[in-house]
């Protein structure tokens, strides 16, 4: 997903299979990082005027009763910056029953002038119930690629 430099950014949304209960904790993961190289046109849709979308974006996930719909911010990220995929935990406290999650791309806040930028998902986890004083460590895990994107390697050949 990218922000862009004319004050525009993505987002996705979806409808979950049961809602999530208010005042219930749940935890969710995903894996993340930011492409080193993200061509896309910037005046007009013109491929010969496209920039490098690279700078770091942050992650906001929402809450909400529709598609894209915002009621209520579950969790932020801070800016995604490592090229490399790292798994993201999470973990909130819903205060309504939202159907609806919504994962959107966004600047480094404040947002001071709007510039060209790209987060990467993968691998999103299911969103689980869990007891609230249960601690979910929201430190970034290394991984070299998400575990349902892992290339596999070919053996070596041998020399003739």
């Amino acid at each position: 997903m990218v922000v862009r430099g004319n004050e525009t950014w993505e987002r996705v949304s979806q409808r979950m299979s049961r809602p999530m209960i208010k005042d219930t904790c749940y935890e969710f993961s995903l894996h993340m990082c930011r492409s080193e190289f993200y061509l896309s046109p910037v005046s007009g849709g013109n491929l010969k005027d496209s920039a490098n979308f690279n700078t770091p974006a942050k992650l906001r996930i929402y809450g909400g009763f529709g598609n894209c719909d915002k009621q209520y911010l579950l969790a932020e990220t801070k800016e995604i910056i490592s090229h490399r995929w790292l798994e993201y935990k999470f973990k909130f406290e819903p205060i309504a029953n939202y159907t609806h999650i919504t994962l959107e791309a966004y600047y480094r806040t404040p947002v001071l002038f709007p510039y060209n930028g790209n987060i990467l998902l993968d691998n999103l986890s299911e969103i689980k119930p869990i007891p609230c004083d249960k601690p979910v460590d929201d430190t970034p895990v290394a991984e070299s690629a998400p575990p349902a994107a892992r290339p596999a390697v070919p053996a070596p050949r041998p020399s003739t």
